[in-house]
């Protein structure tokens, strides 16, 4: 899922952004209009909230589920002293 939503983010643009995002709600059948860099924000944002549901299930469980900070990931470089 990463990697599709990694591909979607890639191809926005900032026409896009300044744009307007209308969709009907599945949850709550009814139509919606958002400026589009709001609705990506909240995307982001929700998806962040997920994320961190999940690795406390994981830490009920037992499990270890590695690390999560971004400046720990694989590929992200220290620029040195400030």
């Amino acid at each position: 899922m990463d990697g599709t939503i990694e591909r979607w983010a890639a191809r926005i643009t900032d026409a896009t952004l300044a744009g307007i995002l209308e969709y009907m709600s599945i949850v709550n059948p009814a139509p919606r209009r958002y400026d589009y860099w709001l609705a990506v924000t909240h995307f982001f944002n929700h998806h962040t909230h997920h994320r961190g549901q999940l690795t406390t299930l994981l830490s009920q469980c037992g499990k270890d589920y590695g690390v999560t900070d971004l400046i720990s990931l694989p590929g992200v470089q220290n620029r040195g002293q400030a």
